[in-house]
């Protein structure tokens, strides 16, 4: 199967997957699927966060003509209604509001997220990315853009804080935490999460405001993860920040290969004429040509597998002050080591013996390859 087969294929299989994801008493996401030995799917649980992601690239997809069975309106209307969101997931929910142009409430649901001005270094990098990000999507169509244009450019320079201009890529979270093994992690990683959710945002803040140093940093980031990239074209999951170099190779999130960067490379490719396609693609490679030799696309019953990780031993995301999930205590030694004595995983060679497949799928999954690739099916 050809690339640009595969994408229209993952197109399909996304919608298909997220309108299984429903609970339709609740009207809303689930938070997860389980998959059993014979490939059937549990659904567990629900997410108001992941509905809200599931929703913005299915809305996406709606504007290109593609075709649902899911009632997009009503789950605005359920997530709406929840008053459950926090700050972090009222920015989300403003950015799918966005989308719809719903200015009425857009301008109910404002105010509090604004108040994050005041918690500035209180929140990690990616939740700031997100937030930069929902503010972009809103500000054209907000009667309130001063006081939007301010926040949007403390949001920005908190971003460009994070930016490691030696190793060219964005930490955690460059603040003084209590802690100070906590704040040389912090300081010095940095996961694939916080690479490209920064790139995203800050490219959306470029399609709106003429900025070289945020152009330039992010251009420069975007080439060093690129360099990074695998030989099987895998997005590693954690940096050493201060050295560009790899702290910690797994797990490697599917995610990652079809969703995320995807979606942040395009946003960069908008806004600066860089052409990152062959990345893209060599990601897409991934799913079948990886280090188990799986296919870890399940075309038949519309899943893909959550990732590439090592054998289980997973222990307390938060262990040694390492906020980062799928991660045995071999992983979080590997990035202790980075960050406390500067050492590298770029040539660590790992076992496949050592190495499984994380057995379920969730929904954001879905959403984010419909924001990556829906418009842009036709990729060479």
């Amino acid at each position: 199967m050809n690339n640009k087969m595969v994408i229209k294929e993952i197109i399909k299989l996304s919608i298909s997957r997220l309108e299984e994801s429903i609970n339709t008493e609740e009207k809303i996401f689930c938070n997860r699927f389980i998959i059993d030995k014979n490939n059937n799917l549990i659904r567990s649980g629900k997410s108001l966060r992941y509905s809200i992601f599931s929703l913005i690239g299915l809305y996406k997809a709606y504007t290109f003509g593609y075709k649902t069975t899911i009632n997009i309106d009503e789950i605005v209307k359920t997530i709406y209604d929840s008053n459950q969101l926090d700050i972090i997931d009222n920015s989300h929910f403003l950015w799918l509001l966005g989308l719809i142009h719903d200015k009425k409430l857009i301008e109910k649901r404002i105010e509090r997220v604004l108040k994050i001005e005041n918690e500035i270094f209180k929140y990690g990098n990616v939740d700031i990315a997100w937030v930069l990000t929902s503010l972009c999507s809103i500000y054209p169509i907000t009667n309130n853009q001063k006081d939007l244009y301010n926040l949007i450019q403390i949001l920005k320079k908190r971003l460009v804080f994070d930016f490691d201009q030696n190793g060219e890529l964005f930490c955690k979270n460059r603040h003084n935490a209590a802690n100070k093994i906590v704040q040389r992690i912090n300081n010095t990683i940095g996961s694939f999460a916080n690479q490209v959710y920064s790139i995203y945002a800050l490219s959306k803040y470029l399609s709106l405001f003429k900025d070289s140093e945020v152009k330039d940093i992010i251009q420069r980031c975007a080439k060093n993860i690129c360099e990074l990239q695998g030989d099987s074209g895998q997005w590693w999951w954690i940096y050493n920040t201060q050295k560009g170099c790899i702290a910690e190779k797994y797990p490697v999130y599917a995610v990652h290969q079809d969703g995320m960067a995807p979606m942040a490379l395009f946003k960069l490719a908008e806004v600066t004429n860089t052409d990152y396609s062959q990345y893209i693609l060599k990601g897409l490679g991934w799913f079948n040509n990886n280090e188990l030799g799986k296919e870890l696309i399940n075309y038949e019953k519309n899943f893909i597998y959550r990732s590439i990780l090592r054998k289980k031993g997973i222990i307390n995301p938060r262990f040694l002050g390492i906020g980062y999930g799928g991660l045995n205590i071999s992983g979080r030694l590997n990035i202790a080591n980075s960050a406390l004595l500067g050492s590298s995983a770029n040539v660590q060679i790992i076992d496949q013996n050592k190495l499984e497949i994380d057995l379920e799928t969730r929904p954001y999954h879905y959403g984010w390859i419909l924001e990556g690739f829906v418009g842009r099916e036709n990729i060479k």
